[in-house]
């Protein structure tokens, strides 16, 4: 530092990593320190003293204590503390005398200041706790309407019921655009947790929703909700929200019903264990092959199925009155992971799709038939398909890929033929445990590919021979 302790006490603001900081620096004009990252273990108690103080970032150090004089900081306005392991005591009966709070960031449960309802100030608390007394109760959000950006709700089993869900007021913080629900994890019982969701009912202005270990049937009413206004026309009431992210929700029976979400782009589900079919009411529309003129998901570019162990069916989406499909207008990435059980995924010419992944899915012998014909398709991962056979062949395939992986399909015996005339692919990855797949005719079939990253067999069988390749030379 280019300043003495003396000739300090003009600073305004300070970024401290290597040099000791205590109570002997003159900073009575200080309105902004950073110790982010400073190798330093405790917060002098004379920091009380910093009576402008607008600003205070300790996170990532090795402090072990707050002292309670820090909440005799009644100017401070941000108060930061991410990723301190080390800090075990928190002054938090007294945080709530920081009146003029408008940001406090943490990242451990313990940490969550009490009485923080007070703080009438807060625009930012990303993280908040439900406690089992009224210190901790879900209430504390009531009066917290200033509050934007991101919010997590935490241990959602210690709110009682629907009426004690509503007095977070969640509705009235229209600047919050991203929140987490969760629930604690390895519950088995639960009589709540549906109604409790049903009461957490958000602002229309919402753009992301995460829900993680709710052990409801079904979802809340307020997610589904329409509006029909006097043309008729009915509108989501979340037309802003574009990612809808589902953990855990394993007693869920049924999935819910987001096609019309107008600008949805985001979609993931994992660990629905009791979902056993993907149908017409995923898509929102009623029985039958055709759509009604309706266009489920128009904006969906991600779509993630992930430990859907007893997913079995997925039926075809329905088509318009001309035959094609409506469905996934502008899907770029689909991926499906851990579905022990699926047979088969039935998804028609998508020209969209650049990104497709299917792991561990044992069941799937085949995949579909129109695969081969993607022509924006530039990443193929399969792996974990004990029972798939072959890869889709036809003429034109896969003009656009870049990357294929395929690993631990057993059953798979050879290449198609067409691997060796895509110009576009640069990345080759095959990991199987039977020699016989590497030889003969297979052989060269990839001659003019270059082989990255896997060039070895399963079960020790030993290294690929690399001479039998004949890679392609760099582009100059």
């Amino acid at each position: 530092m280019a300043c003495s302790k003396g000739g300090a006490k003009k600073l305004r603001s300070l970024f401290i990593k290597d040099i000791v900081f205590d109570g002997s620096w003159k900073l009575k004009r200080l309105r902004t320190l950073n110790l982010n990252g400073a190798n330093i273990e405790e917060l002098p108690s004379s920091i009380s003293k910093l009576k402008h103080l607008r600003y205070l970032d300790i996170s990532e150090t090795k402090i072990e204590a707050l002292p309670e004089s820090i909440t005799e900081l009644y100017n401070l306005q941000t108060l930061r503390f991410i990723w301190c392991n080390s800090l075990k005591q928190v002054p938090r009966n007294k945080m709530c005398n920081l009146i003029s709070l408008r940001h406090v960031v943490f990242s451990r449960n313990d940490h969550m200041p009490s009485m923080v309802g007070r703080l009438t100030c807060l625009e930012t608390l990303p993280l908040f706790v439900v406690g089992p007394n009224r210190e901790g109760s879900i209430q504390e959000l009531e009066c917290l309407n200033q509050l934007s950006g991101k919010l997590e709700i935490n241990h959602l089993e210690e709110v009682s019921d629907k009426e004690e869900a509503q007095k977070s007021n969640l509705q009235k913080k229209t600047k919050i655009k991203a929140l987490r629900f969760t629930w604690s994890d390895g519950r088995e019982i639960t009589s709540n947790d549906e109604e409790v969701l049903e009461g957490l009912e958000l602002h229309p202005n919402i753009e992301i929703i995460e829900i993680n270990n709710y052990l409801g049937e079904k979802f809340p009413s307020w997610l589904l909700m329409m509006k029909i206004p006097s043309d008729g026309d009915s509108f989501s009431v979340f037309d802003n929200l574009v990612e809808v992210r589902l953990y855990g929700c394993k007693w869920c029976e049924e999935l819910p019903k987001l096609a019309h979400l107008c600008r949805l782009k985001v979609l993931l589900m994992h660990g629905m264990d009791r979902i056993r079919c993907i149908g017409n009411e995923f898509y929102g529309i009623d029985d039958g092959s055709t759509s009604n003129g309706v266009r489920p998901f128009p904006a969906l570019k991600d779509l993630y199925f992930a430990s859907m162990k007893s997913l079995v069916e997925w039926k075809a989406p329905p088509v318009d009155e001309g035959g094609e499909t409506v469905v996934f207008s502008c899907l770029e990435v689909l991926a499906i992971r851990k579905c022990p059980r699926l047979t088969k995924i039935p998804l028609s010419n998508r020209s969209s799709l650049e990104r497709l992944e299917i792991v561990d899915c044992e069941e799937l012998s085949y995949l579909f038939d129109e695969l081969h014909s993607f022509s924006s398709l530039e990443k193929i991962s399969i792996g974990g398909c004990s029972k798939l056979t072959c890869l889709p062949n036809g003429p034109n395939s896969f003009t656009s890929l870049e990357t294929l992986n395929i690993f631990r399909c057993e059953a798979l015996t050879s290449v198609p033929e067409y691997l060796s005339e895509l110009h576009s692919l640069t990345r080759l990855e095959i990991i199987v445990s039977k020699h016989e797949f590497f030889s003969g005719e297979n052989i060269r079939r990839l001659h003019p590919i270059e082989v990255f990253k896997h060039r070895w067999f399963l079960g020790g069988v030993g290294f690929f021979p690399l001479s039998e390749f004949n890679p392609r030379p760099p582009i100059p």
